[in-house]
């Protein structure tokens, strides 16, 4: 208990979620960034025309930012949505 206590914790989550993300490679950080602006959820039709713009895969990208639960694959890929709107809202202070 006493470590624990002693642990030092944010008490705000967007503020958490900002300095987590920031460790993610640059491409992921880009990606988040990108979809945080479209809105909670952004088909897979919109991401492909991000991918042309940017010159970058981000179907593959936003797959693997999927894997570490940021966002939640719906209707088999159509499109993709932020867990929660904290993790959306973070995504939009990321520097990249």
């Amino acid at each position: 208990m006493d470590i624990i206590s002693d642990l030092k914790i944010s008490d705000n989550v967007v503020a958490f979620l900002i300095k987590e993300m920031q460790s993610l490679p640059a491409e992921l950080q880009l990606s988040l960034k990108v979809c945080s602006c479209i809105g909670k959820c952004i088909k897979s039709s919109v991401i492909a025309i991000l991918s042309k713009d940017l010159d970058q895969n981000l179907i593959e990208v936003l797959n693997q930012v999927s894997l570490l639960g940021y966002l939640d694959n719906i209707n088999d890929g159509e499109q993709l949505s932020f867990v929660h709107d904290a993790i959306q809202r973070a995504a939009q202070y990321v520097c990249v």
